[in-house]
């Protein structure tokens, strides 16, 4: 499983005490999600999300409206803030339906480039009653047109309980119902039970897998074709044994990117060549997985 730092750069700002009356006359009734076990709201006193704002009033009206300090609960190490005791209640019986999807993160940019890059306010949307951020109009519009691309791009383990993997090294498929977030991914589990064990221990099972994907991919052999291109230039990452160079990638079709070491030494026409887009063919050793990007140390690289 990918090492994913979480970075969440959503601004500090003051708040001002809004009250309940300013908000429309639409009853806040919970999600049509409250199928979903619970993972309860804290009071843990942590960062400002959403720049003081209410999730709860723009997925359910629209429309962002300050919160107070005086109506705060915390979740996934973000504190949001309410306009009223009400409103919080309603965000504490179900906060995994009102928190921004991916920790607030861009799910767009994590596609094109596996990078999670902070989205803002301004360019918000609510998409099957879950709040997306992006850093731009054109992510964000990139998003309305496909967002079933980008909606589930959150979902580790590939949708896989992270329980039952590292307790019994099996794969079995999580339901929606079961979900815990941390880290702005979203984990399933068949049961409540095993949700519960994650939720109260989540880095206990994080390392096991972070262990177990390390000594699979440096023993993972591949064979791959695709497009080459330049890894810095297209995708901003570099190889691991020359990041001093702009590095030669191959996507594939079905969107992944595999970074392949020592071309400019080996193959250095290939190399060259990489700007031209041409399809190349590459047999290899896996060194590294984060996300979309794998890093091959090769036996072969050659043109189709």
């Amino acid at each position: 499983m990918m090492n994913m730092k979480i970075t969440r750069r959503l601004a500090m700002t003051s708040f001002a005490l809004v009250t309940l009356a300013s908000l429309p006359a639409v009853s806040f009734a919970q999600s049509a999600d409250s199928g979903l076990e619970k993972q309860p709201a804290t009071q843990e006193q942590t960062e400002i999300g959403l720049e003081g704002n209410c999730p709860v009033c723009f997925i359910k009206h629209g429309k962002w409206v300050k919160g107070s300090k005086e109506h705060a609960a915390s979740f996934d190490g973000v504190t949001y803030l309410f306009p009223s005791e009400k409103v919080k209640e309603v965000f504490e019986e179900n906060p995994i339906a009102y928190v921004p999807a991916f920790g607030g993160d861009c799910t767009v940019c994590f596609v094109n480039s596996g990078k999670r890059v902070p989205g803002k306010i301004e360019f918000a949307t609510v998409s099957n009653e879950r709040l997306f951020l992006f850093p731009g109009d054109k992510p964000l519009k990139a998003f309305q047109e496909s967002p079933e691309k980008y909606a589930d791009v959150d979902i580790a383990q590939d949708g896989n309980c992270i329980v039952c993997k590292v307790k019994a090294g099996k794969d079995v498929p999580g339901d929606k119902k079961f979900t815990a977030v941390h880290n702005g991914l979203r984990y399933l589990f068949p049961s409540d039970r095993e949700r519960q064990a994650f939720v109260a221990s989540p880095e206990k099972f994080l390392a096991a897998t972070e262990t177990a994907s390390d000594k699979t991919a440096k023993t993972s052999a591949i064979r791959i074709q695709g497009r080459a291109a330049c890894a810095a230039c297209e995708f901003g990452v570099t190889a691991i044994n020359s990041p001093d160079q702009l590095g030669f990638a191959v996507t594939t079709d079905d969107g992944r990117v595999f970074v392949i070491e020592d071309v400019h030494t080996r193959w250095p026409q290939l190399y060259k060549d990489r700007y031209d887009g041409n399809r190349v063919a590459v047999s290899g050793e896996v060194i590294k997985t984060e996300g979309k990007f794998t890093w091959i140390n090769p036996e072969y690289v050659k043109p189709l």
